[in-house]
Order: C-alpha cells, then structure tokens, then sequence
C-alpha cells in the first residue's frame, strides 16, 4: 500500500472529470443504487472543507446495511490534499467501527477499501471488487 501511495503522490495524471469518474466506478462495480450525495450531506459525512475542493462526486448506497460508497474530491489546491486524504480515512475507519458489530461481510468490504491519491485528487472506494475499482480509477488517471 506504501508503493502505491508513493506512486501515486508524484508525477504527471490525468485529471478526470470527478462526475464521469464516479460513475464509471459505479458501472464497473455493477452499483446501480447509488444515492448521489448533496451538500448538506457532505457536510454531515466528512470533515472536507468544501471551500478547499474544486470538485466533488460522492455516492453511497441507497440501501441500509450497505457500505458502499466511491467518494471522488478534486481539491483547490495540492496542499489541502493531505487534509482531504486524512478525512477519508477516518470516515473509513469509523464506519469500520459502525458495522463491524452486525455487518461482518460489509465490514470486511470497509477494511479492504482504499483511500487513493492522484496530484490533487482523493478517492474513498469501499466497493465489492476493491482490485478492480483500483485498476479501474488508476487506468483513468495514467491514460
């Protein structure tokens, strides 16, 4: 995971629209019920300050007892992008903590999810097939 970070820290990316990405991400898991989040919601969800991010696309499963989430933030500016990576993480790991207790597979599904960096991008995937979502988002990235 440490190679991948560092990989994924320098250099040259693409930048994807967040939008087209998300729902390239939701198309390759086969996630059809996805809601998508609003702004109240993310102030609710994250500890993102929204005036630091360029662009966002953030869905979750529409249905109860389901982990499922790919949240997408462009960020103003690369500085803020550690910030951004940090918040993720901790919503990772306290939805661990909320479904671990009554949701063992859904558990498992956050603890194999990723917090991804590209330049000034940061990615939450808590997806079924986090290897694929993985190669799916880096092929979006280097192309």
């Amino acid at each position: 995971m440490a190679a991948a970070a560092l990989l994924c820290s320098c250099g040259q990316y693409n930048q994807p629209d967040v939008t087209a990405l998300a729902d390239e991400l939701c198309l390759d898991q086969g996630l059809d019920d996805m809601t998508v989040a609003s702004k109240s919601d993310m102030e609710v969800l994250f500890d993102i300050d929204l005036e630091k991010v360029e662009s966002y696309s953030v869905r979750y499963s529409s249905q109860g007892g389901y982990a499922d989430m790919i949240a997408i933030f462009k960020m103003a500016k690369s500085s803020d992008v550690p910030s951004a990576e940090q918040a993720l993480a901790e919503y990772k790991y306290a939805r661990y903590e909320d479904f671990k207790g009554y949701a063992p597979i859904e558990a498992e599904k956050i603890e194999n999810g990723r917090v991804l960096i590209y330049d000034s991008y940061a990615l939450l995937l808590i997806v079924p097939d986090i290897d694929g979502a993985v190669k799916c988002a880096d092929s979006e990235f280097t192309k």
